[in-house]
């Protein structure tokens, strides 16, 4: 299991989440909690890396041989009438019918 860390971004409000044991990516969020979130079915290996599926993200930038990454618009788990998203881990349980599609 590989571990994730979560920290601010260099934009205000913007969180980022990277591999602890280097910095090839940094995968930018709007907010912590979505950070924490995707940092946690990074670990349990719910949601690929970007090494393990490139068109699961939107590169951003390259820089310092850092890669700058955002979940493709595609893949994010988008709210549903009834549903708080703020309940959904993110970790694609099976038979989740809201990330898991």
């Amino acid at each position: 299991m590989s571990e994730y860390i979560t920290e601010p971004f260099e934009d205000k409000g913007k969180y980022q989440v990277l591999p602890s044991a280097g910095r090839a990516f940094s995968i930018i969020f709007d907010n912590k909690s979505e950070a924490h979130k995707f940092s946690i079915s990074l670990m349990l290996g719910a949601a690929p890396s970007p090494s393990q599926s490139p068109d699961f993200y939107t590169e951003l930038k390259t820089e310092n041989g850092t890669r700058y990454l955002e979940v493709a618009p595609l893949k994010k788990v988008e709210e549903e009438a009834g549903f708080d998203i703020s309940e959904c881990c993110q970790s694609g349980c099976s038979g989740c019918p809201y990330y898991g599609q």
